[in-house]
């Protein structure tokens, strides 16, 4: 294979990756590597040279080291706040999962991008168990779709969010939920 058809095949490669990491789950990084892609694809047609394969080589791993240093900044920047975790029971089932938690007027709510085969468990959850720092509590959740609340209370909620931990970062293939965790004494 000639050196201008290796430079084209992986920018082309790189491209492709790039766009479907960038269709599945979004970012700023996945859709640099479509553009880097198509621009050494144009460059290497157009005026190819001997340091093609080299350029895109050199490129190709920045990007794919720069996907654990993101994953390492995201998951600690995701850990400096406070983080619960919360569980349910769904028959023989139990999920559990790490999220941040906002204080809203008089009860703890959580702000949860949840997979789509596990909404229902969710909603019908009758109890939910909170690991807030070293202290486990029981709640009865009050769980609601974000799309089905008033316009208003998700922007009260999104609000909160950001004050206490930044801008939310949304995973499109993910049903939010809004998870208000009442005392289980109150009825």
């Amino acid at each position: 294979m000639n050196r201008d058809l290796l430079s084209v095949v992986a920018a082309v490669a790189l491209m492709l990756v790039s766009v479907a990491l960038g269709l599945y789950q979004g970012g700023a990084l996945a859709w640099l590597g479509a553009g880097l892609g198509s621009l050494f694809v144009a460059k290497s047609i157009l005026i190819p040279s001997a340091r093609d394969r080299l350029a895109v080589g050199v490129v190709w791993g920045i990007w794919l080291l720069a996907w654990p240093a993101i994953f390492f900044y995201v998951v600690s920047v995701w850990e400096q706040g406070e983080v619960v975790e919360l569980s349910i029971q769904a028959g023989e089932k139990t999920h559990s999962v790490r999220t941040w938690v906002m204080d809203d007027e008089e009860s703890p709510v959580v702000f949860y991008d949840a997979p789509g085969s596990v909404v229902q468990d969710w909603i019908d959850a009758e109890r939910i168990q909170v690991k807030r720092g070293a202290e486990t509590s029981a709640f009865r959740p009050s769980t609601v779709l974000a799309s089905e609340l008033p316009e208003a209370d998700v922007e009260r909620v999104t609000a909160l969010v950001e004050q206490k931990y930044g801008a939310l970062g949304r995973t499109p293939d993910r049903v939010t939920l809004v998870i208000w965790l009442m005392p289980e004494s109150d009825s």
